[in-house]
C-alpha cells in the first residue's frame, strides 16, 4: 500500500455528515470530502509556514477553480441545469466563502 492509497482509504472511511436528514447521501459524501479537503489544506498551510516553503497558496496548491468555474463544469456536464441552484449548493458546501474573483 502506498501513502496515497492509504490516505484515500482513510478519506473513504470518513463519514461525518452521513445520516444528516437535510442531505442526500451524495450531498453528505460531498460535505465529508470538502471537510477533509479544508482540514488538509489548513494543515498543509501550517506545515508550509513552519518550514518556510512556498510564498503563496498558488505556488503550493496550483490554481484552484472559482465558484463560477465549478458551476460551469457541473452545468456543462449536464449534471444540473439550474445555474443559480448549483451556485447556491457550491457556496453552501464550501462554507459560503468566496474569493474576490468569484464576484
Amino acid at each position: 500500500m502506498t501513502a496515497q492509497s492509504n490516505a484515500e482509504a482513510h478519506a473513504r472511511d470518513f463519514h461525518w455528515f452521513k445520516g444528516d436528514p437535510d442531505l442526500s447521501e451524495e450531498e453528505a459524501r460531498l460535505h465529508d470530502l470538502i471537510a477533509l479537503r479544508n482540514a488538509t489544506t489548513e494543515l498543509i498551510r501550517e506545515q508550509r509556514d513552519l518550514l518556510g516553503y512556498y510564498d503563496t497558496d498558488e505556488e503550493l496548491f496550483g490554481n484552484e477553480y472559482t465558484v463560477d468555474e465549478i458551476v460551469d463544469i457541473v452545468v456543462g456536464a449536464g449534471l444540473h441545469t439550474d445555474r443559480d441552484d448549483v451556485r447556491d449548493r457550491v457556496l453552501r458546501f464550501i462554507g459560503a466563502e468566496t474569493r474576490p474573483s468569484d464576484g
